[in-house]
């Protein structure tokens, strides 16, 4: 073949698979669909990020480790990532973000090359942290600590934090417990936000505490306690109304496996953790044999018709439109408050 034509073919061929990756990309929000956000991956999706990895390897002639697609900063490597998940939902994974593919592809490898932490991983870590550590602002190298190691840089410092001396463990005082909820107030600008909370911003304002052990605390410790929702009057909410809404969200999405649900989305007023837990407490009413061997559907279908879910609707939409929750609504009195001071004083100043 000319040389001509050759260039045209690859010019073409280049030109097409900017358009299947920018069609992909287009899929869902940052390339991914949102119903697939925060669902675990399964082991055909892993195996499908691998085997992906593998061609646009193949493609470009080089490893993995060259391209530095197991490095702790992957700023820049958008479009190869870009090109793995296209790659990965052609192989028959959902589609997923870009960040999600990275994170999950180094956690896979990372698992295949460490597993579980030994002593003499424990130790050696201990040995490449302790002698530097009482150094004023040192910051450790947690990629080169995590290559020696064989485990990635972040399990390399959350090791660290939670167990030789970086972090603490136990309990949360109370002093801690109103820093965590100021921390989060201050990264997210909300009094009690349910999702999408920047952890990583919030533990550098809780010193001694992990990202795990802050958001681990904040879903099942302080959520709960905060959310105390009201109707416009100030009328408590039931937490019935929210179990009902929890079972429209399951019935709408039309998950048939239990696995594949995004908790997050079936009642946006509550947190993930806490939908999935009151989930778990109204199965309890189920029949046993539906308790034991029933499919998700029908247990959805069954507690849909026992709780009489369609009968309260409208009545449910009306209260939810409004609903607020306690502390939003104190802090909405006390804004008003000062606003009418602040008012008052100006007018007396026009007077005098």
């Amino acid at each position: 073949m000319p040389r001509g034509k050759k260039k045209t073919v690859k010019r073409k061929e280049k030109v097409k698979e900017r358009l299947e990756v920018k069609g992909w990309r287009a899929l869902g929000e940052k390339g991914e669909n949102p119903k697939m956000r925060n669902i675990k991956y399964t082991a055909k999706e892993n195996e499908a990020i691998l085997e992906a990895v593998r061609l646009m390897c193949s493609e470009r002639n080089k490893t993995a480790e060259e391209l530095g697609l197991l490095e702790e900063s992957q700023a820049g490597r958008g479009k190869v990532w870009v090109r793995v998940g296209f790659l990965a939902e052609q192989l028959g994974m959902e589609t997923r973000s870009v960040q999600s593919i990275s994170q999950r592809y180094r956690r896979i490898v990372y698992q295949q090359m460490g597993g579980e932490w030994t002593a003499e991983q424990v130790e050696q870590l201990a040995d490449m942290c302790v002698p530097y550590a009482s150094i004023p602002d040192w910051q450790p190298g947690w990629k080169h600590i995590g290559s020696s190691i064989g485990k990635s840089p972040e399990m390399c410092r959350d090791k660290w934090k939670s167990i030789l001396g970086g972090g603490r463990n136990g309990k949360f005082s109370t002093a801690e417990d109103w820093l965590l909820r100021q921390a989060v107030v201050e990264a997210t600008a909300k009094l009690t936000p349910v999702r999408n909370i920047p952890w990583d911003r919030v533990a550098k304002l809780v010193p001694e505490r992990t990202m795990d052990s802050c958001r681990r605390h904040w879903y099942m410790c302080l959520l709960p306690r905060l959310l105390d929702y009201q109707s416009k009057h100030g009328i408590p909410i039931d937490g019935d109304v929210f179990e009902r809404a929890i079972l429209r969200g399951l019935r709408k999405a039309g998950v048939t496996d239990i696995e594949l649900v995004n908790w997050a989305d079936v009642n946006t007023f509550w947190s993930a953790p806490d939908n999935k837990r009151r989930y778990a407490r109204l199965r309890r009413r189920l029949p046993d044999e539906l308790f034991q061997y029933g499919p998700f559907e029908e247990e959805v279908a069954w507690l849909f018709e026992s709780l009489s879910v369609k009968a309260h609707r409208k009545r449910d939409k009306k209260v939810l439109k409004h609903a607020v929750t306690v502390l939003e609504a104190e802090a909405r009195l006390v804004s008003d408050c000062e606003e009418e001071e602040a008012a008052g004083e100006d007018a007396v100043v026009e007077v005098e």
